[in-house]
């Protein structure tokens, strides 16, 4: 039989092989056997088997969680270094490309909005061009004047033709994959003012601990019920020892 409880990792990353000694399963097979044969506590001696089968239960427990965060702690600090790593290399990346983004983004925001009163600008001009040549062609036509209205139909095809070349001049060239997305920030705040006009815009979440300080002392508190429940609590379990499981 194994000497240890351990979880034991063989093999690299990034599939190392995981598992638990042969002990460890013996141990637990053996500590459930004994604990699945109290159903009831009727005497003094059924209470010592229990206490004992919970002792084992609790001890076992301890020593393969101790085991997990044993082996588990170089593998979370090569993780947090791995962080650290990358965090600090894309800091600068970071801080740059959001200082671009947001003077493109404010540059591409400001053509949008000059782009949109060229456009306003452009359709008023090409109105008027086109109630001025209305008025023109009707005078020239009671006037028997072909060539006035011909002039006055040129007259307002270059004027149309002007506007309409400002506003795609005005839109300027658009740089390859950069598409500029306008969204909405926000910052809390005063919490209290937010929640006492708009109450569907927070969470509320129970404050658990300060919760059980309070019913400690016997309030009745809306919207809690409140009940106690006994539990039997192990003292000083220590380390499992294989040799306890050994048939």
């Amino acid at each position: 039989m194994s000497d240890t409880l351990e979880i034991i990792v063989s093999g690299s990353l990034p599939s190392p092989q995981i598992e638990l000694s042969l002990a460890a399963f013996n141990a637990r097979t053996m500590a459930l056997e004994a604990s699945g044969r109290i159903k009831a506590i009727a005497s003094v001696a059924d209470l010592d088997a229990a206490a004992g089968a919970l002792t084992k239960l609790k001890s076992l427990t301890r020593s393969v969680e101790d085991s997990r965060k044993e082996v588990k702690a170089p593998v979370l600090e090569v993780g947090k270094r791995i962080d650290a790593t990358a965090k600090d290399y894309l800091a600068p990346l970071e801080v740059e490309a959001k200082r671009l983004s947001v003077i493109v983004g404010a540059y591409q925001e400001a053509a949008r909005r000059k782009s949109e009163n060229d456009r306003e600008e452009a359709a008023r001009v090409q109105a008027e061009a086109l109630t001025e040549l209305n008025a023109k062609q009707a005078e020239a036509l009671a006037n028997g004047d072909e060539a006035a209205a011909d002039a006055a139909r040129a007259e307002a095809a270059d004027k149309i033709a002007a506007s309409q070349l400002a506003v795609i001049d005005a839109e300027g060239p658009k740089p390859q994959g950069i598409v500029t997305r306008t969204s909405w920030k926000f910052e809390v705040v005063d919490i209290t003012a937010l929640h006492a006009a708009r109450p569907e815009l927070c969470l509320i979440e129970p404050n658990n601990a300060a919760i059980r300080a309070v019913v400690k002392t016997g309030a009745q508190i809306p919207g809690l019920r409140i009940w106690q429940e006994a539990g039997a609590i192990v003292r000083g379990t220590t380390q499992i020892k294989p040799e306890e499981y050994d048939y």
